[in-house]
């Protein structure tokens, strides 16, 4: 349950869920900074042998049979290289026969199983597998033309689920082009939502003064590579050189962290951009910033844009899969290319046009008295 959008999306959708139910929560890896919010009712499981089958999704197959083998459990090390061989041959449909020994079904009978980290093949194959539900949702929170999708994965086991929901109109798109006819109608909608009380307690505990004579400009998200921070870089640069008066505070950390800070230095950036690492609470950073910048490549239904709209915040925010969704161009926000000629020109013109800013805030404003409401009901 780290700091990251698809565990944030689960704590907002569990809270707009009555308090009668019962929920048990299946981990991977009993960590996370996220942990302690989940409410009382949530149950957290870890898998049963999550040491080895977490080094198995780390590796592979073929580096785990090594590892296996040199721990002198030789007949999983065989087997994992014969599954390996056989999945590569595409005898099999999924490697995760390799590990099947330590693969344990869980105990009790629900009556909804939910593969949550979607499109995760082996979080979808233990749902359908190793947990009995009398019905079993996928939940899918990206674009999978945006990253490895395995079609013969999908085309075999999503057939099994009794539903497969999107997170966007346009996640739903690609995946309806991606798989088999007979998954279509399976597929939903449900966008994310916001634990709108969570963020009214929490966006007042602390006070974030900043400069007012410059535009704040805020972003959270890991700083990897998909997220896009490192392609604005340039861009800051020439409004810097134009002299405009503004400043890029970035929540979130990642394994790009140093290649930014690098460029950063090399840009001589220093002074218009601060990266503020993790933020458990970034509820106060979003009321202090006049403007939300989003320069992901791809997302599913971006929960930080969602969160952005909440406190009004005007919002620029690269053409992604289902921004359409969240941001009507010109009309609460600007979507712009993922050129560097667009993304200049909506940045500077956000930052240069006081009274854009005030027209998308009070539009949100309005949009919001309807939005925010709880599609379960």
């Amino acid at each position: 349950m780290n700091l990251g959008g698809t565990e944030k999306s689960f704590l907002n959708l569990i809270s707009e869920l009555p308090d009668h139910y019962s929920i048990d929560l299946l981990l991977l890896e009993h960590k996370g900074e996220l942990l302690k919010d989940l409410p009382a009712n949530v149950n957290v499981r870890t898998i049963e042998n999550s040491k080895e089958i977490n080094e198995f999704l780390n590796k592979g197959s073929r580096r785990f049979a090594f590892e296996e083998f040199k721990r002198r459990k030789y007949y999983s090390s065989f087997h994992n290289l014969i599954i390996f061989i056989l999945y590569k041959l595409k005898v099999v449909n999924h490697p995760f026969y390799g590990v099947s020994s330590y693969l344990k079904n869980q105990n009790g009978n629900y009556d909804y199983a939910v593969a949550f980290a979607g499109i995760h093949n082996f979080i979808a194959y233990y749902t359908l597998k190793h947990i009995k539900a009398k019905k079993k949702y996928l939940w899918v929170h990206f674009d999978v033309t945006k990253i490895s999708f395995n079609k013969r994965f999908a085309n075999y086991f999503y057939p099994y689920f009794n539903k497969i929901i999107c997170v966007s109109q346009l996640v739903k798109d690609n995946l309806v082009n991606s798989v088999n006819s007979e998954i279509h109608k399976k597929i939903e909608i449900i966008h994310n939502v916001l634990d709108t009380s969570d963020i009214d307690r929490k966006k007042n505990i602390q006070e974030i003064i900043w400069d007012n004579n410059v535009i704040n400009i805020l972003t959270v998200g890991r700083l990897s590579q998909e997220k896009g921070h490192f392609d604005f870089l340039p861009i800051i640069e020439k409004l810097k050189n134009e002299n405009l008066k503004f400043k890029w505070w970035i929540i979130g950390d990642g394994n790009e962290r140093s290649k930014i800070e690098n460029k950063i230095k090399e840009l001589k950036l220093s002074s218009f951009i601060e990266l503020l690492g993790k933020k458990e609470n970034p509820f106060p950073y979003y009321k202090a910033c006049d403007v939300y910048l989003q320069p992901s490549r791809y997302e599913g239904h971006c929960v930080s844009i969602i969160e952005a709209k909440y406190f009004n915040k005007p919002i620029v925010s690269n053409n992604f899969a289902g921004v359409s969704d969240e941001i009507e161009n010109n009309l609460n926000g600007l979507i712009c290319e993922m050129n560097f000629e667009s993304q200049y020109n909506a940045l500077s013109k956000i930052i240069k046009q006081k009274e854009l800013r005030i027209i998308f805030s009070e539009n949100l404003k309005r949009e919001n008295r309807k939005s925010f409401t709880n599609p379960f009901v």
